[in-house]
């Protein structure tokens, strides 16, 4: 059973470009995993591969950023938001 890509992917569109997570919305501009801003990271090769992961179903998560005040909602079964997509700032 085959579960990764031989092949590095370089392809960053819509990704970030230093921990290689999708963007979840076109208008954000840090990312919110590790906060670094949209276009700018090191770009190196990554594993492009999707995982199945069977455990509990995706919970609604709210967040609200304490410096601008942005407000989203996340829908993942682990939600690692650590940062705002907005302004960057550390959750």
């Amino acid at each position: 059973m085959k579960l990764f890509n031989d092949s590095k992917s370089r392809d960053y569109e819509g990704r970030c470009g230093n921990c290689h997570e999708l963007f979840d919305d076109d208008g954000d501009l840090f990312c919110r995993y590790c906060g670094t801003r949209r276009g700018e990271g090191q770009f190196l090769p990554y594993e492009n591969y999707m995982a199945c992961v069977y455990g509990p179903p995706p919970v609604d998560r709210f967040h609200e950023c304490k410096k601008c005040g942005f407000s989203w909602t996340t829908h993942r079964m682990v939600d690692r938001s650590a940062f705002c997509p907005k302004c960057g700032e550390k959750l």
